[in-house]
């Protein structure tokens, strides 16, 4: 049985329950309590509030968060101004012994270890090509964290609140069950008396033991309902100090917003979109200078600008063969250099980027389409769902009118103590509807929260229809 249908099981079980009154026992009816509902609604919205704090600690948030975490880390470093390389090479050089200079006294040998170092640091003063389209991908990855933690904590608070609200409404079904077969049993007793005086049959007395074993039944699956509903609230919470908590004094309003499922296609559109940008970039050739400065015979300081980035960077660099004469009198170099490198294959690659795009803004503009149809019939789902609760709640007040006439009634000798009996249970049982009603309600408004993947308490609320 799952949250959203097992309510009508409950319903069912009551209206069932009923079936036994007219041959009940006869029996004064307890009064019902008046609690004050001003500070029962107010507990109970604060009960509803703590489910709700509680929803960030679920694992399935928790993992959402971290995704979104380490997403942003990402962006932090496609982003960042300056970036440093440092790179160093040994190499061994296998020669035989020569000197380098007979003229001088004794052997001068050539250094078999050569140790290269270079160190490097680039500027990014502002996103242009590669790395402007490596930060927009980015940027989407975050937009697409953000909305995966939304939607699993929404999807959390969801659960949790239908469980919560489930477990209260299974509570006030093993309260009807145990009316139910407390009136069977007393039903039997009271066939069975009458069996006994020749008033009743022995066909009476069996249909009231069949009577008292279904709802004997109906309890067992009562109680069975509410361990599940436990359980489920349970695992969600991961405690089990389970709150009580009451539907009709907890309301949502009506969310609006973006559906989510929009708003991926619109981030696939715009990540679809960073491919051809990319592939014609492929295709336009790279111009590059560099200005190198001669810092001695093994150090070289370089600056360097290429067209694909304009990034510019600095480089130092030592050589440990260094340079000989005439190098040594070069103080710099400029360097300009320009390079294509150009095939069929950059132009398929091209038009299966630019049909990716025409693909996912197709896809958008068929997500719209889809979001708005379920749109509309979530809509009318809870507008379905208040009239309902509107009707339960006029028949909540109807029945407690007559239970309070037929309280007089039996009080100036004109009703019996089983009609009081029958209308205090049919209050009972109006307000499991009320309640059933109320958690529906709940349950459709979920659904437009999840659509728009909203959590709950942060959702802009829609216009008044």
């Amino acid at each position: 049985m799952t949250a959203r249908n097992g309510h009508h099981r409950l319903l069912a079980a009551a209206a069932l329950l009923l079936a036994w009154l007219p041959t009940a026992a006869a029996q004064d009816a307890p009064q019902p309590a008046q609690p004050d509902q001003e500070a029962a609604a107010a507990a109970s919205r604060t009960e509803v509030a703590a489910l709700l704090a509680r929803a960030p600690e679920h694992p399935a948030v928790r993992a959402a968060l971290a995704s979104l975490e380490a997403a942003r880390s990402q962006l932090r470093a496609a982003r960042s101004p300056v970036r440093f390389e440092v790179s160093s090479a040994l190499t061994r050089l296998d020669v035989d012994d020569i000197d380098l200079d007979p003229i001088t006294p004794g052997v001068q040998p050539l250094d078999r270890t050569l140790i290269n170092v270079s160190a490097g640091l680039s500027f990014r003063p502002f996103a242009f090509g590669d790395i402007a389209d490596l930060v927009d991908q980015r940027e989407v990855a975050v937009a697409q964290a953000e909305l995966d933690v939304r939607e699993a904590l929404v999807s959390v608070q969801a659960r949790t609140l239908e469980a919560a609200f489930q477990l209260e409404l299974t509570r006030s079904g093993v309260a009807v069950a145990e009316q139910g077969a407390a009136l069977a049993r007393e039903a039997l007793a009271a066939t069975e008396l009458r069996a006994q005086r020749g008033a009743a049959t022995d066909r009476d007395v069996r249909e009231a033991r069949a009577g008292l074993a279904e709802a004997e039944n109906l309890l067992l699956d009562a109680r069975q309902n509410q361990a599940l509903a436990e359980l489920t609230l349970r695992s969600l919470l991961g405690t089990d100090d389970l709150p009580e908590v009451d539907p009709g004094a907890f309301a949502l309003p009506r969310p609006a917003g973006e559906p989510v499922d929009v708003l991926r296609a619109g981030l696939g559109v715009r990540l679809a979109e960073l491919g051809p940008r990319g592939a014609q970039r492929a295709l336009l050739p790279v111009a590059q200078a560099s200005y190198s400065f001669n810092l001695g015979e093994h150090d070289t300081l370089s600056l360097a600008l290429e067209s694909r980035t304009l990034q510019p960077s600095v480089t130092f660099s030592h050589e440990a063969q260094g340079r000989a004469f005439p190098q040594t009198e070069i103080r710099g170099a400029l360097t300009v250099g320009v390079a294509w490198s150009i095939s069929p294959e950059a132009f398929d690659a091209l038009a299966a980027a630019e049909s990716q795009l025409e693909a996912a803004r197709l896809g958008l503009e068929a997500a719209r389409q889809g979001a708005a149809l379920r749109q509309e019939a979530l809509l009318a789902a809870v507008e379905q769902a208040e009239r309902a609760l509107a009707l339960a709640q006029a028949r909540f007040a109807d029945v407690q009118d007559r239970l309070a006439e037929t309280r007089t009634r039996v009080d100036a000798g004109l009703a019996t103590p089983l009609e009081l009996q029958s209308d205090a249970l049919a209050v009972t049982r109006a307000q499991l509807e009320l309640r059933s009603a109320s958690l529906n309600v709940l349950g459709t408004t979920l659904d437009l929260y999840e659509l728009y993947a909203l959590p709950l308490g942060t959702a802009p609320e829609a216009p008044a229809p």
